[in-house]
């Protein structure tokens, strides 16, 4: 994932709340909708994040991802 497509994500959720809780409780429909595809490693990270809110989502997801992943 780069942080494009990462700050897309949590850039969306932060200003529309119903991607948001989609995007918490089923991640692969929430990016369906919206036409956000990632590679199949990338999904399944983000699918197994278990996140209450959306900060915590992007703590895990810098933490499963690295720093140099993100770049």
């Amino acid at each position: 994932m780069s942080w494009r497509i990462i700050n897309r994500v949590l850039g969306l959720a932060m200003i529309d709340r119903v991607f948001a809780e989609r995007l918490l409780q089923k991640p692969q429909e929430a990016l369906h909708t919206y036409g956000i595809n990632l590679p199949p490693e990338e999904l399944a990270i983000l699918c197994g994040c278990q996140a209450q809110t959306i900060p915590e989502l992007s703590r895990q997801l810098v933490e499963k991802l690295g720093p140099k992943t993100l770049q």
